[in-house]
């Protein structure tokens, strides 16, 4: 499953982290592009990210795959937001 799952989000992710590491100079047509395709993926792959999220309440390996990979997300997500906040 996590085999699966890092294939399945890899789309997603990378979607959400190349707009967030960007320089936003598109302004809203690259977060429109971000989001649109972030639920394609979701679409594409939603009964597996359902299952992942399932099992990943009570499988201790999947669950840690998942937290670990939201957490990535997030801190790219904390360093962007900080990196602005020391600029503005």
């Amino acid at each position: 499953m996590i085999r699966m799952a890092e294939l399945a989000t890899a789309d997603l992710f990378d979607a959400a982290e190349t707009w967030w590491r960007a320089d936003h100079g598109d302004h809203r047509a690259g977060v429109v592009r971000a989001i649109g395709s972030m639920i394609a993926g979701f679409r594409e792959h939603r009964y597996l990210l359902l299952a992942l999220s399932e099992v990943a309440a009570y499988d201790r390996d999947v669950g840690r795959y998942w937290s670990g990979r939201v957490a990535a997300f997030v801190g790219v997500v904390r360093t962007r937001l900080e990196a602005d906040r020391a600029g503005a």
